[in-house]
């Protein structure tokens, strides 16, 4: 599997929970608490705008107030009497360059029908910035505050191949039951969902060892 240094890595979650307007604000706004408290270069974000320059401009606060008013920007005259999106809610950050690359974040829901997904995404170089564990104590603030039913972390080029959104370099499922032989970590969450990983590398985007050990096959056949 080849890749390049311009390959984007994407952290995706997805879970089915329609949420009113305040409890997508109160999510939101818990997540951002402890998710910028991980690492010094997930501080510091912005607005997304029509330019950079636009978007540098515009900081983002992480309070109830203003997320709440971000969310209703776009959607305000969609809102139902019980206070539900009837098309959902969004908001996407930016991240300054960091080395030439960037970053951003996005949080949405599609509507009533349940389709909510939380979305990170990194240039492949910028990735390099954190160590294993750091990015693992992302996804495990992802999982923690938006708990959803499934989610992995992929690049451009495996996704490419394998066109799927269940399976990644790391993948997460909720209440299944795997057993995948001690090439990977599987860590359970409180709420028994597994967490899963390649074991033996102290790489976290290892191309060799997922050519190896053909994850996405095993992963596939355990019923994930």
């Amino acid at each position: 599997m080849e890749h390049s240094k311009n390959d984007e890595v994407s952290i995706r979650f997805y879970w089915n929970n329609p949420m009113t307007i305040d409890q997508m604000t109160d999510l939101v706004y818990n997540f951002f608490l402890e998710f910028e408290t991980i690492s010094p270069v997930l501080n510091g974000w912005c607005n997304l705008g029509k330019s950079r320059k636009d978007a540098l401009s515009r900081k983002f606060e992480n309070s109830p107030t203003y997320i709440k008013k971000k969310l209703l920007r776009s959607y305000k005259k969609e809102m139902d009497e019980r206070g539900y999106s009837k098309i959902g809610y969004a908001i996407t950050l930016y991240k300054e360059d960091i080395e030439g690359n960037g970053m951003s974040l996005r949080i949405s829901t599609n509507d009533l029908k349940g389709l909510f997904t939380a979305n990170c995404k990194f240039e492949y170089e910028t990735t390099d910035l954190f160590d294993k564990e750091t990015l693992l104590k992302i996804l495990r603030c992802i999982i923690k505050h938006f708990v959803p039913d499934y989610g992995c972390v992929q690049t451009n080029s495996f996704w490419e191949i394998k066109q799927c959104n269940h399976l990644g370099w790391v993948s997460y499922t909720h209440n299944k039951v795997l057993n995948l032989g001690d090439k990977y970590i599987v860590e359970k969450d409180e709420t028994g969902g597994n967490l899963i990983y390649m074991n033996h590398t102290d790489k976290f985007y290892d191309y060799d060892r997922v050519n190896d050990c053909l994850a996405l096959e095993n992963f596939a056949s355990s019923g994930l």
